[in-house]
């Protein structure tokens, strides 16, 4: 805990003291692949995938894709500068790299063909004859009626008249190039031997509380004649009508035109559900984290609540508390009694954080220091506590570079100069903190060095080819040695030693420090190496020989049995700097295929003297034959599945991999892809007898991604009387279409129920499209339903009295099919405040009662019936 505790306050401090800081550039930059007028792009800087950094893509200032990996298709060919930008919202820094891309067009007509046509029509039989600018090119022919056909100038007799979409596309191949061009042109025709009826038509409907208003559109309609479904007839371009109760109903409407000669009829489904009677709402207590929520509902039974953390409950009084402080929005569901109707409410919900206080005054922290030249000393005071963790900031004033420090006491050597000082305090168990700034000038006299009074001659002697050196230095502690052979870097200590390869003259310099003083010097020295060969190389016979025995090379040095020689390896492939390097007389190496530089180099110890022989080594090995290899891909949309080409063969093994990263294994594998793209996946043999491989890889392009509209629902129950109830619980849907197995169909999200007219087994498919109608998914499920032949006396359906709406605001319908009879109005107190006859549908007003619940009882030939009735005007 104390250590996040010190990584949290890091990060306050950074943003404290530094501001907006623009981190090193680490591998910074960006990939991008480019086909046609779509980039593909990835982050090469490992930042990118960091879970704080945000990553975006511009263009001409515009912002074009987003995401450590992302795609974009521009709309034109031509040269575009793509900026990438990582963005850390944690540590508040940025980074941007910048390419110039050159995008050009995969246009198929990239040879500029022009075809067209011209149509003879004759009754149902054209003729059509195709044009262009191109010979030797070939012609195909989209009739529009579902066929298709082929040559330069072909004739078409329909078999029934219309209007056709008739297509032409040309073909032709560039005998240069090879590339292979081509452009279709369409033009809508129409064919008939006499006036077509040529009328269109549609109409669509809107409902509230059982009272539809419909409307009609057509291309030339001027009468409009409609058959509700219930017995009743309308007329008009857009007439209302009142169901007087539910159910589905077939409405058709008839369209003539101004003769009344030529018409259309139009026929679809209406559903008119039974009114949702459920009101509800809720109230919440919060008391810290916890709330405590109380569901009010009126026709409610079932209580389901989504509190906007991700978790759930149920109940009417449910107790819920939240992990961390913020804004959730909290939602109850309630479901009738059975489950076919319900209703959502939504509130948001305030966490607050609870800070506590730290009361610094009474404290008496303070920042305290002190300067030993050239030592400054930070001191935090008065703060004895476990809790208590502190940050330093050390900006040198006019500058924003400040230097972060950690502890309670910090003793830092600083150049002279003013300094802007803060310490901040930050306190774990009460989760507050405060800062205290000072100015700091730090002045120390710089002393000056008396070199005479140091040792300044260093002692440097050569054996053969070692050379070594040396000044004592021990009796003065503030001088520290740094020693420089030509161009090496240089090493610390007072007792340095060099080996040189060759004889000659070699420049040695000593540099002393005076910590104490704050000052240096450097003294330097030539010394000569003149050492003759001691050891003849020749007379010994020194040798090496190699042996191949695939895939093993043994390497073994020849005719030297002294135990002052030792050996070395050095193998490296030829035309590059990769190699390895050995030690010992005998060497047995696996290497691949290929040419290597193998020099074996021989030191004698006793003599101090080496040679080096060299040889070219060429190992081929790899007896695989990898003709054929390969595979096959499918696409099915943003997942794609690979196979491999099947050599017959035991020993093979196969790695799948995208992007170097490893994403399957085995003869077949599958990936699933987030975004559109072009990807390169590759496979890799390797055949585990012959120790060889090979890779190979294709070029994938995705362009779709999952339809978010996903079908699903459920069927609840059938009865006997031959209704199935369904309830639909699909997700991302915006237009539903239900094909119920009897040739009929709705287009509302939640019809609730259907009505079968026999028995028998029918698949309910329900196809949900998304907001756009660009995709769409379909869910079926077959039922069986047993409808009874005949019914008993409780099955019979009697005649009843209806009350809608209800809840109301300004009135309610009573509604009876025995045509008449009384009824009154009471509150729950016993007072009628209403009463009259029923005759057919009668309309009472209610726009003068206050809101609240009242009975309603009536009295008609089918008997006495009493129905609760709510009314509410939010």
């Amino acid at each position: 805990m104390k250590r996040l505790y010190k990584l949290l306050l890091a990060l306050l401090m950074l943003a404290s003291f530094s501001g907006k800081k623009v981190q090193a550039q680490n591998n910074s930059g960006y990939e991008y692949s480019a086909k046609c007028l779509t980039v593909s792009l990835w982050a090469k800087d490992k930042r990118a995938w960091d879970s704080c950094a945000q990553v975006k893509y511009t263009s001409n200032g515009a912002v074009i894709a987003t995401g450590s990996q992302a795609s974009y298709t521009f709309t034109a060919p031509g040269n575009y500068i793509v900026c990438m930008k990582i963005l850390n919202t944690c540590k508040k820094w940025d980074t941007q790299v910048c390419k110039h891309i050159v995008l050009t067009s995969c246009d198929s007509n990239a040879c500029n063909l022009t075809p067209e046509f011209s149509v003879k029509v004759d009754c149902l039989k054209v003729k059509l004859l195709a044009g262009g600018n191109v010979s030797g090119a070939s012609y195909s022919w989209s009739w529009g009626d579902g066929t298709s056909g082929t040559g330069k100038d072909p004739s078409k007799t329909f078999f029934k008249a219309g209007t056709y979409k008739v297509c032409l596309t040309m073909t032709w191949i560039d005998p240069n190039t090879k590339q292979t061009c081509k452009k279709t042109v369409c033009k809508e025709i129409k064919v008939g031997c006499g006036e077509p009826c040529n009328i269109q038509g549609e109409f669509k409907w809107s409902a509230n509380a059982g009272l539809l208003k419909f409307n009609a559109y057509s291309n030339s309609g001027y009468f409009y004649e409609w058959n509700f479904g219930d017995g009743t007839k309308g007329s008009g371009k857009d007439p209302m009508h009142q169901y007087k109760k539910p159910g589905t109903y077939t409405v058709c409407v008839k369209i003539f035109d101004k003769t009344r000669k030529c018409s259309i009829t139009i026929c679809k489904k209406v559903v008119i559900e039974e009114p949702c009677n459920i009101k509800a709402t809720f109230a919440f207590l919060a008391d810290g984290n916890t709330v405590k929520f109380a569901a009010i509902s009126f026709g409610g039974s079932q209580y389901v609540w989504s509190f906007g953390d991700g978790t759930s409950g149920s109940g009417s009084n449910p107790s819920h508390t939240y992990a961390r402080p913020g804004t959730y929005k909290v939602c109850i569901t309630v479901y009738s009694k059975n489950g076919r109707c319900k209703t959502t409410v939504c509130k948001t919900v305030v966490i607050k954080e609870t800070v506590k206080k730290c009361n610094w005054a009474s404290t008496g922290i303070s920042l305290g220091y002190s300067i030993n030249c050239p030592k400054l000393v930070l001191e935090g005071k008065n703060l004895n506590n476990k809790c208590i963790s502190y940050g330093w900031s050390v900006t040198p004033a006019g500058t924003n570079k400040a230097t972060v420090y950690y502890g309670r006491v910090q003793y830092l050597a600083l150049a002279n100069g003013t300094y802007n000082v803060c310490m901040k305090v930050y306190d774990s168990c009460n989760n507050c903190d405060t800062t205290i700034c000072k100015s700091i000038t730090v002045k120390c006299e710089t002393k000056r060095c008396d070199w005479s009074k140091v040792p300044t001659n260093p002692t440097i002697t050569v054996d053969c080819k070692t050379i070594m050196a040396g000044l004592n230095t021990s009796n003065y502690p503030c001088i520290k040695q740094v020693w420089y052979f030509g161009s090496n870097a240089g090493q610390n200590g007072n007792y340095p030693k060099w080996t040189v390869n060759a004889n000659g003259t070699y420049k040695i310099c000593l540099k002393l420090i005076d910590s104490c003083g704050g000052c240096d010097t450097t003294i330097c020295r030539e010394v000569k190496v003149d050492c003759g060969n001691k050891c003849n190389w020749a007379a010994q016979g020194a040798a090496w020989s190699y042996t191949l025995n695939c895939p093993k090379l043994t390497l073994e040095a020849k005719n030297l049995n002294n135990s002052c020689i030792s050996y070395g390896w050095s193998v490296t492939l030829a035309g590059t700097n990769s190699g390895s390097t050995y030690y010992g007389r005998v060497q047995y190496l696996n290497l691949a295929d290929g040419i290597y530089n193998v020099c074996m180099k021989m030191y004698d110890s006793c003599n101090k003297c080496d040679t080096v022989i060299c040889k070219t080594i060429t190992v081929k090995c790899n007896t695989c034959n990898w003709k054929g290899a390969g595979y096959t891909y499918k696409v099915d949309c943003n997942k794609v599945t690979f196979t491999v080409n099947n050599l017959s063969n035991a020993c093979h093994t196969y790695l799948w991999s995208y992007n170097k990263s490893l994403i399957g294994t085995g003869k077949t594998a599958s990936y699933t892809f987030t975004t559109n793209g072009t990807y390169s996946i590759c496979v890799k043999y390797y055949d585990t007898c012959k120790k060889c491989d090979t890779t190979i890889c294709q070029d994938i392009k995705i362009s779709c991604q999952p339809c978010k509209a996903q079908a699903s629902f459920k069927v609840d129950s059938t009865s006997k009387t031959g209704v199935a109830y369904v309830t639909n619980t699909s997700t991302g849907g915006y237009y539903y279409v239900w094909s119920w197995g009897d040739s009929s169909y709705s287009y509302t999200k939640s019809p609730g129920k259907h009505a079968y007219s026999a028995s028998g087994s029918y698949k309910i498919c329900l196809t949900v499209y998304d907001s756009l109608k660009k995709c769409s998914t379909t869910y079926c499920i077959t039922i069986q339903l047993v409808k009874s032949r005949s019914a008993s006396l409780n099955d019979i359906a009697r005649p009843e009295t209806r009350i809608y709406p209800n809840p109301t605001a300004d009135v309610f319908t009573i509604a009876t099919e025995t045509g008449a009879g009384t009824y009154e109005v009471v509150t729950l107190q016993g007072k009628v405040i209403s009463s009259g006859s029923i005759i057919g549908e009668t309309v009472v007003n209610t726009q003068t009662w206050a809101e609240g619940l009242y009975l309603v009882r009536t009295n008609t030939a089918t008997g006495q019936q009493t129905t609760r009735i709510a009314v509410s005007r939010n």
